[in-house]
């Protein structure tokens, strides 16, 4: 059970190291904070991240699919 854990903190910990400054930004925002401050919005408005609305979900969703085939839980680019 610790290793799976370990396991699963390090796919996370290596995708965030590849992840631009946008990207860490959103995941910790959106999904790493008790208490979220901001939503996607949010952190455009207020210049956290500099990239468009689209291109914010989109780097949202790498993300997601890097750590997701990390996991062995499926491939999302499959899911239409």
């Amino acid at each position: 059970m610790l290793n799976t854990l370990k396991h699963h903190r390090d796919v996370i910990d290596d995708c965030l190291d590849d992840a631009g400054k946008d990207t860490e930004t959103i995941i910790r925002e959106l999904y790493f904070k008790r208490h979220q401050q901001y939503t996607m919005d949010g952190l455009i408005a207020n210049e956290l991240i500099h990239v468009s609305r689209t291109q914010a979900f989109r780097l949202r969703d790498k993300f997601i699919q890097l750590v997701a085939e990390g996991l062995y839980i499926y491939d999302l680019s499959d899911v239409s």
